[in-house]
């Protein structure tokens, strides 16, 4: 995988609004979106505890693959299964997010985020 060159990282947002991934995991100040990844990835499936345990089961395939993205010092020091269910619901959340803005028809309410919030998100997610 790709790494941010060290000088971006330096100068870059450290996110206003979410956490995607370990780094910023579990920071209380991001704890307004962190609460929304599980409805969203509820959603993002139909509902459906199947596919959802499918997704996860996939992730954890590739498990060791994902932590190889990550710069030595700062991989993941968490649980092979929790770290896939982080990603499944980092990833799940990113795809809703973008099907509800990007979509044909632009569903805030789906969302279930004030419209700054949603901008703030937007910011986060362009600066992965």
């Amino acid at each position: 995988c790709c790494e941010i060159p060290k000088i971006l990282r330096n100068s870059m947002n450290q996110g206003l609004s979410l956490a995607i991934g370990p780094y910023h995991h579990g920071k209380p100040n991001l704890q307004q979106v962190q609460n929304l990844k599980d409805k969203f990835a509820n959603k993002f499936v139909s509902n459906d505890q199947q596919k959802r345990i499918v997704l996860k089961d996939k992730l954890l395939e590739k498990i060791k693959e994902v932590r190889e993205c990550y710069v030595e010092n700062l991989k993941p020091k968490i649980e092979d299964d929790k770290l896939a269910e982080m990603m499944l619901l980092d990833g799940c959340f990113i795809l809703y997010y973008i099907k509800c803005v990007v979509g044909e028809k632009i569903d805030k309410h789906d969302l279930e985020m004030k419209g700054h919030v949603i901008a703030f998100v937007g910011q986060d997610l362009f600066l992965l």
